[in-house]
Order: C-alpha cells, then sequence, then structure tokens
C-alpha cells in the first residue's frame, strides 16, 4: 500500500522543518511513501526551507487561494492508496503511520481513519491532554455529524483515496475547514475507525486562523468563516437527503450561531453597529428564547458593542475552560 502524506502550509516557513521531519521519521514497513508539501503563496521563506528537503520531499506551490485549494492540489499531486494530512504547523507522534496503515489494511471498508491529537506551545513543547476524552461510537453518523464543529482536525485525518475522490475538489469557497467539509460528508458515505491515541501535536501559536480569540477581529477571516460554513451546510443538507433522510431538529443549530456571531462581529468591525445588534436580533428570533439562546444572545450583544473586549473574554474562556481544552485536544486548528 502506498501512503501519501500531504502537507498543507502558508507562511509556516519556521514551523515546516519538524512537521516534515515528524514525517519523514515515520517507519511504515512494507508500505511506501511519498510525502507532498503543498505551498499556498506563501510570502515568507517556505519555498528556500522547502527545498532543503528536494528529494525527500515533492514541492507544489500555488496561488494563495485557501486551505480548501491547497487540499486540492495536494490530493491531485497523490498517488498514494490512503492520504495522510498534516497542517505545517503541527507534527506527528512516532508509530502514527504505522497504526493508521494497519488500520486501512485490516478494514477494507474504512474510509476514513482519526485518532486524538495533543496540544503544544508555539515552542512545541507538550501541554498537558485533558483529564479524559469522549467521543460518538464510530458507526453513529448521526453523533458524529453533530460532533463535527469540535472533534476532527487535519493532522489527525486520514483518507482512503477510493473513498475521498468521488467528494473532490473541495469548492473554492471553502477557504478554511475543508478538514470539517471532507469529514462530514465522508461520515454519510463511509465507515470510521478512531484510534484512541494521541499520534499527533497541534501548536497553539498566534498565526492559528481558526476562530480563536486573536483571529475574531479579522474581517478576512470572518468572512471566510461565514462563506465556508454556508458552503458546508448547504452541502452537508443535501447529502444528508440524498442519503435518504432528514437532519434532526437543530441539527445546524450551533453552525447557524457561530455564523451569526461572525456576522455581527464583522458589521461591528466594519462600524456598522445597527447590522450588528440587528444581526443578533435575527438570530434570536430564529432560534426561540431557550436558556442557551438567551446566554449567545447576550454575547453576541457584547460582540456588538465592542469586538475587542468579546474578543478578550473569548481568548479568556477558551484559554482556561475544561470544555475548550476538550475542544483544542480533539480538534486541529485551521490556518
Amino acid at each position: 500500500m502506498k501512503i501519501s502524506a500531504i502537507i498543507d502550509t502558508y507562511n509556516y516557513g519556521r514551523y515546516l522543518p519538524a512537521a516534515v521531519e515528524s514525517v519523514l521519521a515515520q517507519e511504515v514497513p512494507g508500505h511506501e511513501l511519498e510525502v507532498i508539501i503543498v505551498d499556498d503563496g506563501s510570502t515568507d521563506a517556505t519555498a528556500a526551507i522547502a527545498a532543503a528537503y528536494a528529494g525527500r520531499a515533492r514541492y507544489i506551490r500555488k496561488e494563495n487561494g485557501g486551505q480548501g485549494s491547497a487540499f486540492n492540489a495536494g490530493f491531485a499531486a497523490a498517488s498514494g492508496d490512503i492520504f495522510c494530512m498534516l497542517d505545517a504547523d503541527d507534527s506527528w507522534e512516532p508509530g502514527k503511520l504505522a497504526k493508521v496503515a494497519a488500520a486501512f489494511v485490516s478494514d477494507p471498508g474504512l474510509g476514513l481513519v482519526r485518532h486524538y491529537m495533543a496540544d503544544m506551545d508555539a515552542q512545541g513543547n507538550p501541554l498537558p491532554p485533558p483529564a479524559s476524552v469522549s467521543l460518538p461510537a464510530d458507526g453513529d453518523a448521526p453523533g458524529l455529524l453533530r460532533s463535527r464543529l469540535f472533534t476532527i482536525g487535519t493532522s489527525a485525518l486520514s483518507f482512503r483515496a477510493s473513498a475521498l475522490r468521488p467528494l473532490l475538489p473541495v469548492p473554492d469557497k471553502v477557504r478554511i475547514c475543508p478538514d470539517e467539509y471532507l469529514f462530514s460528508l465522508l461520515v454519510l458515505r463511509s465507515k470510521v475507525l478512531t484510534i484512541p491515541e494521541f499520534l499527533s501535536r497541534r501548536r497553539l501559536h498566534p498565526a492559528n486562523s481558526g476562530l480563536y480569540g486573536h483571529n475574531l477581529l479579522n474581517p478576512a477571516n470572518l468572512r471566510a468563516f461565514i462563506s465556508t460554513r454556508e458552503t458546508l451546510d448547504a452541502s452537508l443538507l443535501e447529502a444528508i437527503k440524498a442519503n435518504g433522510s432528514e437532519p434532526e431538529k437543530d441539527f445546524f443549530s450551533l453552525s447557524q450561531a457561530h455564523v451569526a456571531r461572525a456576522r455581527v462581529l464583522l458589521s461591528s468591525i466594519e462600524g456598522n453597529k445597527a447590522a450588528a445588534f440587528s444581526a443578533a436580533a435575527s438570530w434570536l428570533s430564529r432560534s426561540g428564547c431557550g436558556a442557551y439562546a438567551i446566554f449567545k444572545f447576550s454575547t453576541m450583544l457584547l460582540a456588538a458593542a465592542s469586538p475587542r473586549l468579546y474578543a478578550a473574554v473569548f481568548s479568556f474562556y477558551d484559554r482556561s475552560s475544561r470544555p475548550a481544552a476538550l475542544r483544542r485536544s480533539l480538534s486541529g486548528g485551521t490556518r
């Protein structure tokens, strides 16, 4: 079996060596390994750093188009039977590929293998994992989809190429979160296996581009998030219906709350406070007046009034809360 390790990067030259070395150090006896680095138009020293791995890793440079387009470039170049993904600011633990390959070999019906992710700080120092980890059962497609916002991450995902290719390409609008997009659609089409081990590490640093506290004030990131979520939810709804079923009640409620928050923040940052408060009120009118909705609405009001204060409060919560720590251990950052 041939394994394609696909490393996506954008201005992560400073982290790239650790990622590449963690792949090259993998031992996969009996399997062929190819390493592909996809550079999404970096303006730092990524190209020069990648050149040091010529002959051991294939380097592909493309115009900047977002992480989804970087995924597409990597998939198009890959010739393996399985695709193992790695963000350039993350790394794999020793033995990761051997365990993933063994899982695919043991069950030809598997389309997706994932595992837990531990955290490390910006310098690469390990951070303690949460005391316990709980994920939906691998055969529980509704449960897996409900947890899709929290329990996946690029550097924890490996796909069987034959199962993934019918879902490609990732739409252009999915500039961020292509891992969630592919995970969600593949869950409806194929078997999933979770290896209950921490086989990769996610680096926590200020340049992570997911909607963490420091990026809640980035208009481009907010627009990309809104576009991606709407594209993903529409695609997921279509796939669920094509599967002969309907989404459960409130299936998209959390996603819609995140989109509403992004709209509130974007409007407020751009100086349109009226539109920000209107977006919050519109979301509440659609969501009812339950305790959760009232709580989310109150946080949106804070975001509308003061995006910077909201981002600071959110960052504190994200760093200190136990639920956030659990999410971080299971979820990969998007760049």
